[in-house]
């Protein structure tokens, strides 16, 4: 059983991102250091957590029972944490949300401070993520609220709720010498340049909330034939990396 947070947080990792390598990275530790916490895990558990891919590792049917402990361990610890830290600071509530990056850093801070001079023994726990990422902590009922992102209509669970608060007009942003300056732009043209994804998916491949370009990206194949390359781009705590 998982005795520290931060075996959890370790299992998790590789567990997510499906790679003792990359979860090393963007836990800022060394391979073999996080290769070794996981067999000290497996030890624990008596049984092996992940097998091992030519490219990766997956969970086992442990690994996944595991898995599953874990993250309702640490919604636990975290909700625990969020009610000793509201009854010492005075507060009567938290409010958890997540926010794209573009409403973080342009819209939320000025909303953030009218909300604190209106409500000021209300928290505010505030977190960057994707849209996907937003909708799947909503889904598990790690958020109250999510702002950002393109909606593209999908079906949400009953038990969601969505509002559209801003009008947005998609455009096309390029460098004065790029060659698609130089003509009227196609679809055609649109689908051979690679396209950055900042919603890739960050959690299981299995999991079943698509990013929110893969409706565009299925578009365009219908229009043109051809596939989209996506280069996706999530956050860790440090930034952005591919």
């Amino acid at each position: 059983m998982f005795e520290k947070r931060s075996d959890i947080i370790r299992f998790l990792a590789v567990a997510d991102l499906g790679g003792v390598g990359l979860a090393a990275d963007r836990l800022g530790m060394t391979q073999p250091g996080l290769t070794r916490v996981i067999g000290r895990l497996e030890r624990e558990f008596d049984g092996r957590l992940f097998e091992r891919l030519p490219k990766g590792v997956r969970l086992t049917s442990l690994g996944i029972t595991a898995a599953e402990v874990g993250r309702r361990v640490l919604t636990e610890i975290e909700a625990a944490e969020e009610r000793l830290d509201a009854t010492h600071s005075g507060r009567t509530g938290v409010i958890r949300m997540t926010a794209g990056p573009v409403w973080g850093s342009a819209v939320l801070p000025e909303v953030i401070a009218r909300f604190h001079e209106s409500f000021p023994r209300i928290g505010l726990d505030v977190r960057t993520a994707s849209r996907a990422e937003g909708l799947r902590r909503l889904v598990r009922g790690d958020s109250d609220l999510h702002c950002g992102g393109i909606d593209d209509g999908e079906r949400l669970p009953d038990y969601l709720r969505r509002d559209h608060s801003v009008e947005m007009t998609a455009c096309i942003v390029a460098h004065r010498d790029h060659p698609l300056l130089s003509r009227s732009i196609t679809f055609d043209d649109l689908a051979r340049w690679p396209w950055i994804d900042f919603d890739a998916p960050v959690m299981s491949p299995l999991d079943p909330v698509a990013c929110s370009l893969a409706s565009v990206f299925e578009q365009l194949h219908e229009r043109t034939g051809g596939r989209v390359r996506a280069r996706p781009i999530q956050k860790s705590r440090s930034g952005w990396f591919r």
